[in-house]
């Protein structure tokens, strides 16, 4: 991969995923269903999140850019995609266990998605030399003061615990139509 020639090291940081990826093998098919549910919440609301707010990728070069809004446009088309297969496999469980199973799977994955970006910025940090309370601050600061991903993000994520919930509920699809469009003008133009 490209950051790996440019000298990092993600040793420990697979390692670290291996031992989650491991973990979330052994439980019950209905469990890891909740988890994906849960994962694919987060990437959507980020998504919608970054392509809503143009400018929270600052001076990334426009490659870099274009990818990442084709990859959030791609969240959020399939958004509903784990959810609506999770209301089917769990269709025998009441309303309040279904609402119960996914809400639980919410809070332990929102725990470890946290732990593991928690440790992926600090080994990044560590190997650049940088794991300063200063950076840590700098990077608090654009996570959620400005330009505020996290923050722009959080009502979306408490939306999931809502009983009834939909990730559809979030109609984004304005978003994806217009950042489609500059795509695809971006690529006419080369």
């Amino acid at each position: 991969s490209n950051v790996a020639e440019q000298g990092y090291d993600f040793t420990r940081l697979e390692s670290y995923l291996k031992s989650r990826f491991d973990f979330g093998r052994k439980l019950p098919h209905l469990n890891q269903l909740c988890a994906t549910i849960a994962l694919e919440h987060f990437t959507a609301i980020l998504a919608h999140a970054l392509l809503s707010q143009g400018d929270d990728l600052g001076n990334a070069p426009t490659e870099l850019k274009r990818m990442w809004h084709w990859h959030a446009i791609e969240e959020i088309e399939h958004k509903a995609v784990a959810f609506d297969t999770f209301l089917f496999a769990a269709g025998r469980l009441s309303p309040l266990r279904r609402w119960w199973a996914r809400c639980f799977a919410m809070w332990m994955i929102t725990i470890m998605f946290f732990q593991f970006i928690a440790y992926g910025v600090r080994e990044f940090f560590r190997q650049d030399g940088i794991n300063t309370p200063g950076s840590w601050r700098a990077l608090l600061r654009y996570l959620w003061m400005r330009p505020g991903i996290m923050r722009r993000a959080a009502p979306s994520y408490f939306a999931f615990y809502k009983p009834g919930f939909h990730p559809w509920q979030i109609d984004d699809r304005i978003l994806i139509s217009g950042v489609d469009a500059m795509l695809a003008s971006d690529y006419a133009a080369r």
